[in-house]
């Protein structure tokens, strides 16, 4: 909504959108009525910077990240997430992460250059997890990912089958279940298994109905 963060414009589908600019140097709002507003790692860890929609976070490749605290409004039946990215590394890294530590590992992530599981770097894959049996993942191809421009990474999952996007094109749909439910706190640009954050920039993330 331009510039500026507004509160409670989205209706009762979406869970969570942030445009990403700065409330405060240490947090961001969540433009639903929900109130999922961020906190960062520490003041300027991620940084704003200019996005592609107005104002966006640049993570260090470090350290950075955002955290949600948990709510049940952050366990939607049927899941949606987006977000745009932009980098120039191709290495595995997360975009938005929430998934509970032990079997049977309830929860969604959707991370960039890795097909899931595991810390392993695949060049130009999509992973997508929602506490089904398994990741769903696609390869884009080489660099398709990694360079340099704004990409809206978007999956959903309505119960039955997930399905992932590239640019707004699909380019997978696979028979997965979902299970969402637990008590851990959302990230954006942490990974969970390698413990790196997102070396590049995230704008726009939203996760709806």
């Amino acid at each position: 909504i331009g510039s500026t963060a507004g509160q409670a414009v989205w209706d009762s589908n979406f869970k969570g959108v942030w445009h990403l600019k700065d409330d405060t140097t240490s947090t961001t709002k969540d433009s639903t009525s929900n109130n999922n507003n961020g906190t960062k790692k520490a003041a300027n860890e991620p940084i704003e910077t200019d996005g592609k929609v107005a104002k966006a976070q640049s993570f260090d490749g470090s350290d950075d990240y955002i955290q949600v605290s948990d709510a049940t409004s952050l366990e939607p039946s049927n899941l949606t997430i987006s977000a745009l990215v932009k980098t120039s590394q191709v290495r595995a890294e997360c975009l938005v992460h929430k998934i509970y530590t032990t079997d049977p590992f309830p929860g969604y992530a959707l991370v960039i250059n890795s097909a899931g599981p595991g810390s392993y770097t695949e060049n130009g894959y999509i992973g997508f997890w929602t506490g089904g049996s398994d990741w769903v993942s696609v390869s884009l191809g080489s660099g398709m990912i990694s360079d340099n421009s704004w990409h809206l990474i978007t999956a959903t999952n309505d119960g039955s089958y997930s399905k992932i996007y590239f640019d707004g094109v699909l380019k997978t749909t696979v028979a997965r279940g979902i299970s969402t439910s637990n008590s851990v706190n959302l990230r954006m640009g942490y990974h969970p298994f390698n413990g790196t954050t997102l070396n590049g920039l995230i704008d726009e993330v939203r996760i709806y109905n």
